[in-house]
């Protein structure tokens, strides 16, 4: 080939490459915003059967002060709001695990997980709640935290490590 030939064929050779990679790339990039748009949905809605979780966390919450709040309804609203609290704040919970006096938690009953505490005449009952999981960072896990300090529950204990944390809390129930 001669170089004056040579220049044209350069030259077709570069505009096909570049349009052949426009192509290539802009399929991948449609590809890639239908699948974010996808995932974008799913987002919005787990968001909103957090929020509709939530609602039913505080309107068990919302009862009158007066009346008493059975185990169930306790444990139900403070496992309620400790999710939304996550998926509010960032927080990931990897494990949860209840216990209650002598029970395994194979065959553990609502009331089976809570025992009465001594000071109150066995008239307050308590369980104990321990997570374990992650967060994305430390200001949306103080966040959670002041969160779930609103929660019929006490933080017992809390450890950190890195962005991994190990939270035991005790949850209370009236007789």
């Amino acid at each position: 080939m001669t170089s004056k030939n040579l220049l044209p064929a350069l030259a077709l050779s570069a505009g096909l490459l570049t349009a052949g990679s426009a192509a290539h790339f802009g399929t991948a990039w449609h590809d890639g915003s239908i699948q974010a748009g996808s995932r974008l949905d799913q987002a919005r809605q787990d968001l909103e059967r957090q929020n509709a979780a939530l609602q039913t966390a505080i309107s068990l919450e919302a009862d009158d002060a007066d009346s008493p709040r059975d185990s169930g309804n306790v444990l139900s609203a403070v496992l309620l709001g400790l999710k939304a609290a996550g998926v509010a704040h960032g927080v990931k919970h990897g494990q949860i695990t209840l216990s209650g006096p002598g029970s395994s938690q194979q065959d553990a009953t609502v009331d089976g997980l809570f025992q009465p505490l001594s000071s109150t005449g066995g008239r307050v009952l308590s369980a104990s709640i321990s997570l374990k999981g992650q967060y994305q960072d430390y200001a949306s896990f103080r966040r959670y935290l002041a969160a779930i300090v609103e929660l019929p529950a006490s933080v017992r204990k809390l450890s950190v490590n890195g962005r991994s944390y190990d939270l035991d809390i005790r949850v209370y129930a009236i007789r």
